[in-house]
């Protein structure tokens, strides 16, 4: 009877044990989240992409700094640091946080090329949900769009070295910009000088300008001696030219002016042999023509920009407006008539040394004041660079001229042909009023300018004033000390 009862009593240990054991693997098996119990929610599911901007397979995205989005299926965190291990083909990853919506991972890059295709890759593990699980490996794919740029100058008999130069800009264009100085007046680089003086770097780019052709060879200013330009040319720096065209004031004066609201000279009398007009501005351009075929001799080069801001406020809609020069004062039709009679001019005369440059002017980046100048356009196989002139502009303003231009004229190389800060001048000196952005805001918001030229300060750059009212210290300090802005020493063509 003992042996009987012991057994009885074990095996009742035996299902006691069993049972037991059962119930904490049922336990444990809640506990580690492979059941229904509270746990699972600790553990929750991995973050899944739900979207992206831009889409995956997205084209023709602009080569332009860019910021990635990717939404999840749920709240996600990433530790900020982790930015580094994200890869974005040859373009470079600079951040990436979460957004304040909580769900979706904001992720700036830089070092876009045109015409290439990008993979972002994120790997698994660095997102996690808002359980306790990490994302699986993320990737999308998108491209830029294919450069639409002109690869050839206008005039199809242009010399090798303007090709060469053409190509060299064309090389540079969105990812480096060139600095530039104006001429102090006209046939100088004393502006360059000053700035070497203040920076230790000589900027790329010297533009003189023609203003005073017509009482040229003198005492004071002598057109027929080219040393400024091949001064220039021979240390490595890229020759610009411009023409302010002084006209008389009236039949026979010798007094000039731009202005055509004090000159009788009109620019549709130019067209029409035997006028005056037409008789003053073939004899200007044939001075003009003189040492541009002895630029062109000297195996120079040059940006060629005549005919500037033609519009003025011909468009403005706040007042009835007009032109600021007389080459724009009757209408975008005698305008674009007269620009395409000098690139005509200038091919009779073999000069094919130039790169053309036309600016716009009245769009200003606020189209409730101004409609577009594009009737101004001489058209593309009569430029090679649209530029455009700002002074005292902010950032943002800045940013909305460049996305104008660019959008309206993305066919061409765009240039910040003029710079400068808003100023009055007294005739004695300049009184600073609003400041113009710097070269490195204009660049970090997006500003792709193939060049910058700040205007001179005529008494500063000869000791007339102390300070420089238009284009301080600070803004070329600021501009030099980029790594993408360009000197002289830094030009290879």
């Amino acid at each position: 009877m003992f042996n009987l009862h012991q057994n009885m009593n074990m095996k009742k240990l035996v299902t006691y044990i069993l049972l037991s054991f059962t119930a904490f693997l049922n336990f444990t098996s809640c506990s580690s989240g492979s059941g229904d119990g509270e746990d699972d929610k600790v553990k929750g599911t991995a973050p899944t992409l739900i979207s992206s901007t831009p889409t995956n397979g997205a084209t023709d995205l602009a080569a332009d700094d860019m910021t990635i989005t990717l939404t999840f299926n749920q709240n996600i965190s990433f530790v900020t640091a982790n930015y580094t291990k994200i890869t974005l083909g040859t373009a470079t990853v600079t951040s990436a946080q979460v957004t304040s919506a909580y769900n979706a991972l904001s992720i700036t890059a830089k070092g876009f090329t045109k015409g290439t295709t990008y993979k972002l890759i994120i790997p698994a593990g660095l997102i996690k949900g808002s359980g306790t699980l990490y994302n699986s490996e993320i990737s999308i794919s998108f491209s830029t769009k294919t450069s639409t740029l002109a690869t050839s100058l206008c005039d199809a008999n242009a010399t090798a070295k303007a090709k060469s130069l053409y190509a060299y800009l064309l090389s540079i264009y969105g990812t480096k910009c060139l600095s530039a100085t104006m001429a102090s007046v006209s046939w100088n680089h004393t502006e360059a000088d000053q700035v070497y003086k203040l920076t230790g770097k000589y900027p790329a780019i010297n533009c003189f300008d023609f203003l005073h052709i017509y009482y040229s060879p003198a005492n004071w200013i002598d057109y027929t001696n080219i040393t400024p330009v091949t001064e220039w040319a021979n240390a490595g720096g890229i020759v610009s030219l411009m023409w302010h065209v002084n006209v008389p004031l009236k039949e026979g004066s010798t007094d000039l002016t731009t202005d055509p609201n004090k000159t009788t000279f009109r620019c549709s009398n130019i067209f029409t042999s035997g006028t005056w007009e037409n008789k003053f501005f073939y004899e200007q351009m044939d001075k003009v023509c003189a040492t541009l075929v002895k630029i062109q001799d000297a195996g120079i080069a040059a940006l060629w920009r005549p005919f500037h801001e033609a519009a003025g406020n011909y468009y403005a809609k706040q007042y009835k407006g007009s032109a600021w020069f007389w080459w724009g004062y009757d209408g975008p039709e005698a305008y674009v008539k007269l620009w395409k009679l000098m690139y005509n001019y200038f091919q009779t005369k073999g000069i094919h040394n130039l790169i053309w440059i036309w600016t716009t002017q009245a769009n200003n980046g606020d189209s409730s004041k101004y409609d577009s100048d594009s009737a101004y356009y001489p058209g593309n196989e009569y430029v090679d660079i649209v530029g455009r002139d700002l002074y005292g502009d902010d950032t943002t303003a800045s940013y909305n001229e460049w996305v104008t231009v660019n959008t309206t004229y993305g066919q061409k190389m765009n240039a910040l042909a003029e710079c400068g800060n808003g100023v009055t001048d007294s005739g004695s000196a300049l009184t600073l009023k609003n400041t113009q952005a710097t070269i490195s805001s204009q660049w970090s918001k997006g500003c792709r300018w193939l060049y910058f030229m700040p205007w001179y300060d005529y008494y500063y750059d000869n000791g007339k004033s102390t300070t420089n009212n238009m284009c301080s210290s600070s803004f070329w300090t600021d501009a030099m000390s980029q790594s993408y802005v360009l000197s002289r020493s830094d030009v290879k063509y």
